[in-house]
């Protein structure tokens, strides 16, 4: 019976940080909401738990009107703090976790590589005269984001950046952009 509680508790402390991580980083959303409402800009959610969407749905989460143009957010997040994310050639990703034993010594393991779901960011309907920027927010984000060649070799990706048809950003960079 001691070996079930030590494999339980073992199970708690791999599972639990992750997931304590996300929702915090979620919920740190909130502030969003906020700012958008200070700057008398339109705030438009998919439905009351908005921010805690995910990678896996088709739709985007929320939209944000301001006087340029109407920015149509999915959420994607990265719940384990080392990770590293690549952007492969092709319209895939893979997620880079580390795990460090001493100082100087890393290993580090991908995951498959995983196609962007074809996702709609055109739900939210807009103004014919503004134009609607699909925007990936990464939040939680990874320790970096890194667009990799097909030579395996990795370039830093500027928060921004579009790719897969997408801006990928992160919270920092978005609330920035606004």
């Amino acid at each position: 019976m001691f070996v079930v509680y030590v494999l339980l508790f073992a199970a708690a402390v791999a599972v639990l940080p992750p997931l304590f991580r996300w929702f915090m980083g979620r919920m740190g959303l909130m502030g969003l909401e906020k700012q958008c409402r200070k700057k008398g800009y339109g705030f438009t959610k998919r439905n009351r738990l908005w921010f805690l969407g995910s990678k896996y749905g088709k739709e985007a989460d929320f939209a944000i009107e301001t006087e340029e143009c109407v920015y149509a957010v999915k959420l994607f997040g990265v719940p384990r703090k080392m990770s590293h994310m690549l952007l492969l050639k092709d319209g895939r990703y893979v997620l880079r976790r580390e795990f460090g034993l001493l100082l100087k010594v890393r290993f580090h393991f991908d995951t498959e590589p995983a196609p962007f779901p074809a996702y709609d960011f055109n739900r939210f309907p807009a103004d014919q005269k503004k134009k609607v920027r699909p925007v990936l927010l990464v939040h939680p984000a990874p320790l970096d984001i890194r667009l990799q060649n097909p030579e395996s070799d990795c370039r830093g990706f500027c928060c921004g950046n579009t790719y897969a048809g997408m801006e990928i950003v992160t919270l920092k960079v978005f609330q920035d952009m606004l």
